[in-house]
């Protein structure tokens, strides 16, 4: 949803027996100092970066009845600081951003994903709409202010729909588990020490940890598909090229076996051209039974796997599918047309002596 270049976060955990329940003041200050240093381009925080998974709460809206516990709906909500989308360069694109207003003693606000306002108030403004995060617990109503286009939140997959997305201002939401996220210039080592001395500034006895790229966050919570999908392909690989030799051993086999048969074929008239035009259409018969079959297999197989294609992307399946069946087509093709020539090329009497 968002470009990932040139971006670098950390995690850095304020001591809850030194900031209780004023963690953000602790933030604050950490992106003031560095927004003060000229190699930092921008810094804000973040509960949930990104690509990576938001806590989801239930939900209620106001004018709805009250529903049953299990019955909410469900939304990832992610706490940032004001000035996040900025950083982003993921403007709000109805309503307004979080400002210094936004503070725990003025009226509690959210900016929800568009996706989000697809799902709840489709075909309307969500803006002045109420709602509330965890309703079983009696908390405050949320006026919502904004709307962004949407982040996932979560692995970039069909069936997380991850794109639901609430956002509460950290003044409003205190929180001890934020990642910094910063946009600079000079090399990633560079801006974590940046960071470092900004913290350290703050608060010598913070620790700053897990410090990467975006990009490397990003990777990171990928690595386990791309694992999985590499072996599905290298098993793939496998059977295809198991399949093709065992495929080429049969219609090779099939076709030799034919030498009698074309020996006689030549002997009454016919042309080598028309006897492997024969052997072709024979062959090319095979694969289309074949293809049928395996067509309607496949089709009910295919809502499965369709779970597995990425968010936004024509679903490779069909490619996949006739890139198969033209990789069959051709070893059937060689299969044929190998032997044939061997075939056509004895002589007619050779020919009807072969074994």
């Amino acid at each position: 949803g968002v470009a990932t270049d040139r971006y670098v976060t950390v995690r850095i955990t304020p001591s809850e027996s030194e900031y209780p329940e004023v963690a953000h003041r602790y933030y604050e200050s950490l992106i003031s100092e560095l927004t003060k240093d000229p190699s930092i381009k921008g810094a804000a925080v973040s509960t949930a970066l990104p690509g990576t998974y938001a806590q989801r709460v239930p939900m209620a809206q106001d004018g709805i009845d009250e529903q049953q516990p299990g019955q909410y709906p469900k939304a990832g909500a992610v706490v940032v600081s004001h000035g996040y989308f900025e950083l982003l360069d993921h403007p709000v694109i109805a309503g307004r951003d979080f400002d210094e207003a936004d503070t725990a003693d003025n009226l509690r606000v959210a900016i929800v994903s568009q996706d989000f306002a697809n799902t709840f108030w489709k075909g309307e403004s969500p803006i002045g709409k109420r709602i509330r995060l965890r309703p079983a617990n009696d908390t405050p109503w949320l006026t919502v202010i904004g709307v962004v286009p949407t982040i996932i939140q979560g692995q970039p997959i069909a069936f997380g729909g991850f794109g639901d997305v609430v956002y509460l201002p950290m003044s409003q939401r205190d929180s001890n588990a934020m990642r910094v996220l910063v946009k600079g210039v000079g090399s990633t080592a560079d801006q974590i020490e940046s960071i470092r001395k900004a913290a350290a500034r703050i608060d010598p006895h913070t620790p700053v940890y897990d410090g990467k790229t975006l990009n490397r966050q990003l990777a990171e919570g990928v690595a386990g598909l791309k694992f999985l999908s590499n072996q599905f392909l290298a098993f793939a690989l496998v059977t295809i090229i198991l399949a093709s030799i065992g495929i080429y051993g049969v219609m090779a086999r099939s076709s030799a076996l034919r030498s009698h048969e074309i020996g006689v074929r030549r002997a009454l008239g016919a042309t080598n051209g028309a006897i492997i035009k024969m052997l072709l259409f024979q062959g090319a018969g095979l694969v289309v039974a074949g293809a049928a079959f395996g067509i309607i297999v496949s089709y009910f197989g295919m809502g499965q796997v369709s779970l597995l294609v990425v968010v936004g992307h024509e679903s490779p399946l069909l490619y996949v599918m006739a890139g198969v069946l033209v990789l069959v087509s051709i070893v059937v093709g060689l299969a044929t047309v190998l032997p044939a020539k061997r075939a056509v090329a004895l002589q007619p009497n050779v020919a009807l002596r072969y074994e």
